[in-house]
């Protein structure tokens, strides 16, 4: 059986046989403060909670230490042994903020990759971008799975060319590339130095260049199918509800 379901913001379940896969859970938490997910999660936490206690093959996936990535709450009630694996990073703050959730199976991985439970996952880190974040694949015996999260830039070349090599022993059908293309910041829309005209065109300028790249990046690997994620989130913004659809969550009419 081979199935990927979307959870909410950067969330999916991705399914290969009893291999279980959770990425970046996000609950009911504000993230930042002030940040919650929208949608929010379609399933309640304990039906995840029961697969980790259940499913020795239930695995938690996170890309990187962010609030709306790293739902602190969420994984403090998971069992101890759950498996939770994370890129490997310069600094030690992703796997220490896990054993502080009482994890104690921390599984670490970088480029060269790593063969858990007989899937394959690679992390790829753009320092020029971000030290903290990370572009993921997944590689199971029927199909392979590019988990971007906020990594809607180019792709290096270097980076390209391994992904798409891994990316070609699949049949097309069976090749998914996710990647953000909504924006999951205040810029510019809450910045008073600029009139609302130049907002608009700011954010339309951002957010075209975010989706393009990003649909790019997933032909330039030749993917079968494309999933726009890591953007379904919200700010308190009580009496400016129409920036949901003007700015924050696009829809795929838009983006097609």
């Amino acid at each position: 059986m081979k199935k990927v379901t979307f959870l909410n913001h950067a969330s999916v379940l991705i399914q290969n046989g009893d291999n279980i896969i959770m990425t970046d859970p996000w609950y009911k938490k504000p993230a930042f403060g002030s940040w919650l997910s929208v949608p929010p999660c379609i399933y309640h936490p304990a039906y995840f909670i029961a697969l980790a206690k259940s499913n020795p093959k239930f695995n938690i996936l996170i890309s990187h230490g962010h609030d709306d990535h790293f739902d602190d709450e969420f994984l403090s009630c998971l069992p101890e042994y759950t498996n939770v694996l994370i890129p490997k990073y310069d600094s030690p703050g992703p796997k220490k903020r896990l054993e502080k959730c009482g994890i104690k199976n921390i599984i670490e991985f970088d480029s060269v990759g790593i063969i858990h439970n007989e899937i394959e996952y690679k992390s790829f880190i753009f320092k020029d971008v971000s030290m903290d974040d990370a572009f993921i694949t997944i590689s199971t015996n029927e199909f392979i799975v590019a988990h971007g999260n906020d990594n809607w830039q180019k792709l290096p070349n270097n980076v390209l060319n391994i992904i798409k090599k891994d990316f070609a022993k699949y049949s097309k059908s069976n090749r998914l590339f996710m990647s953000q293309t909504n924006m999951a910041d205040g810029y510019p829309l809450i910045y008073t130095n600029f009139s609302e005209e130049e907002k608009n065109k700011k954010e339309k300028e951002r957010q075209d260049n975010m989706i393009l790249t990003s649909i790019k990046n997933a032909i330039d690997i030749e993917s079968g199918a494309f999933i726009s994620y890591a953007g379904m989130a919200l700010p308190f913004i009580k009496g400016q509800e129409h920036l949901l659809n003007d700015a924050y969550c696009k829809s795929i009419d838009y983006i097609n």
